[in-house]
């Protein structure tokens, strides 16, 4: 039985740094679990879970609690010119953010969206050092985070100048960036997008994000400031996709204070529950749809909507 949990403690660590279209046997699904009150949910058992994986019921054959792992989180802050009125408010609510979450063990990087995506502080444990980063989010300090924004050539008076096409909000360029470098990372992950959705033209679709996103089992919180008069369902659908596809929840600064929004997070985070299942047999390199159930009335679970199945080799 030793043995036996070793190899799936060792299988899981080297299925977390592995994008998920390579070869998924055991796929991990971490779940969220809510009462009707919005409460998490905590003592629940494998026997309470169901998984269906494209119409498929599978067994649960790995159930565990994450309560204790540290986490890794991604901040990535829109500071576009739609966003700019709120970037004293995002700054305020990162600095908020350090020191209520962040526990020994745990690691966060900032980056800022605008027309290209900017890494402003990688990995740190340090709140001090990530509190200090803060005050460099802006779009133009930083290091490019994945690939600039595309250019195309305009001719003014003989001269040649590289205009990019993207705009000045990338938004799901930034969501892709930013969970591709999550992927990487094993354990607890989550991404926290402060924004208003309002993309102008990002290279990657939100479906790519989205994608990114779930191949690294990265869970988004979307938190959401815009003006009222703003508030339209164009730019709502989006966000709560981006959420709702990766198990993750969205929140309106208008309704939630930071403090709040973090606290929901964090519960969120550390009440973790993990279900693993045996994929074999399906390797044809397709998406994968996943419903998961859960026993209790009232009680609703939040997790990713899908992953991608290997696709077997042929000789």
């Amino acid at each position: 039985m030793i043995t036996k949990a070793y190899g799936l403690i060792a299988l899981f660590a080297t299925l977390a740094q592995e994008p998920i279209r390579v070869d998924v046997e055991l796929v991990r699904v971490p779940c969220t679990v809510t009462n009707k009150k919005g409460e998490t949910v905590k003592h629940l058992e494998a026997r309470d879970f169901s998984i269906v994986d494209n119409g498929v019921k599978r067994p649960v054959k790995y159930f565990g609690r994450e309560t204790d792992l540290p986490l890794t989180i991604g901040l990535l802050v829109d500071v576009s010119g739609s966003q700019r009125r709120y970037l004293r408010q995002h700054r305020e609510a990162l600095r908020q953010f350090f020191e209520q979450v962040l526990r020994k063990g745990d690691r966060a990087f900032i980056a800022a969206v605008a027309g290209n995506v900017r890494l402003v502080q990688d990995f740190s444990d340090s709140a001090e050092v990530l509190t200090a980063a803060v005050d460099r989010v802006d779009g133009t300090r930083g290091t490019r985070l994945g690939k600039p924004c595309p250019t195309r050539e305009m001719v003014v008076r003989d001269r040649i100048f590289l205009i990019p096409i993207c705009g000045g909000s990338v938004i799901w360029d930034g969501v892709y960036y930013a969970a591709e470098k999550l992927r990487a990372v094993e354990g607890r992950k989550a991404l926290i997008l402060m924004t208003d959705a309002e993309d102008s033209g990002s290279p990657h679709t939100l479906e790519q994000a989205i994608e990114m996103a779930q191949s690294g089992e990265t869970i988004v919180y979307t938190i959401k400031a815009v003006e009222r008069r703003k508030l339209r369902d164009a730019w709502k659908k989006p966000l709560e996709n981006l959420a709702e596809q990766t198990g993750g929840f969205g929140f309106n600064v208008r309704y939630d204070k930071p403090g709040e929004i973090f606290a929901k997070i964090q519960e969120e985070l550390r009440t973790q529950y993990v279900l693993g299942f045996n994929a074999e047999g399906a390797h044809d390199g397709s998406f994968h749809t996943l419903k998961v159930s859960v026993a209790g009335r009232g009680n609703k679970v939040r997790t990713r909507t899908g992953y991608w199945a290997r696709k077997e080799q042929t000789q």
